[in-house]
């Protein structure tokens, strides 16, 4: 068995090399962190483990019984230049370059208004998050790193109140859509995103760029408006 102590001396949790094996015969020591996120509610991507001092690599061999200890980090301090990088790399559907930067661990939703500009990803991008920009241009792989680090599901452009679901409904993306909709779900979040899902659910489809997107909310007949990020096709190309 291997049995995962925290800082405290505290069991963490048991399990066996067999049962992450089956859950990612490559990676056994990222199923243990998937699998302790339920016991400690931090990501994979905040994790660390240690076997006699050593940090385990994600894709490490764990044979046999074992005792490692859980070290969780916080977010590290980011650089607007650092912010930039993880929102281009989202943009332009670098899942590997998105995973290094989550393990740092970036914070997956931190983007100052001075990294927003140097990310240059898309015009009058306002509160554009590195989840929104995956989002709408339909990378799945990274919309699901995103959310497993955490990104919130909840956070909107705050020009036009655009959030990822809306972003992925209106580009078109209905496999993105599909994973960001059952991501709101699980969560709870009633809010602009959900309403979007009702919409997806209901049918709804994208029409020209830039389109306006109108659905009755759940609670009131006033119709909730909902904007591209971009205004012409030449906009969504520059996020591609």
């Amino acid at each position: 068995m291997l049995r995962v102590y925290a800082t405290s001396g505290e069991v963490v949790a048991t399990t066996s090399a067999e049962e992450l094996r089956e859950l990612d015969w490559d990676r056994p020591v990222r199923a243990l962190k998937r699998h302790l996120q339920g016991f400690c509610g931090a990501p994979r991507f905040k994790q660390r483990l240690l076997k006699n001092t050593i940090t385990l690599a994600d894709d490490d061999e764990l044979d046999g019984p074992a005792e490692l200890q859980l070290i969780l980090l916080p977010h590290c301090q980011t650089s607007p230049t650092q912010e930039a990088e993880l929102m281009r790399a989202a943009a332009r559907g670098d899942a590997q370059q998105v995973e290094e930067m989550l393990q740092r661990p970036q914070h997956p939703d931190e983007c100052s208004a001075v990294a927003r500009c140097r990310a240059n990803v898309v015009r009058a991008a306002g509160d554009t998050t590195p989840l929104i920009c995956a989002a709408q241009c339909g990378h799945v792989s990274v919309v699901r790193l995103l959310l497993e680090a955490g990104a919130a599901t909840d956070r909107a452009h705050q020009h036009n109140l655009t959030t990822a679901l809306a972003a992925a409904f209106a580009a078109g993306h209905a496999d993105v859509a599909q994973v960001l909709k059952e991501a709101v779900a699980q969560r709870g979040e009633a809010d602009n995103s959900s309403k979007m899902a009702l919409a997806l659910e209901q049918g709804g489809a994208a029409g020209e760029w830039g389109d306006i997107f109108r659905f009755s909310s759940a609670t009131t007949e006033t119709p909730v408006v909902f904007r591209l990020g971009y205004t012409s096709k030449e906009d969504h190309e520059q996020l591609h």
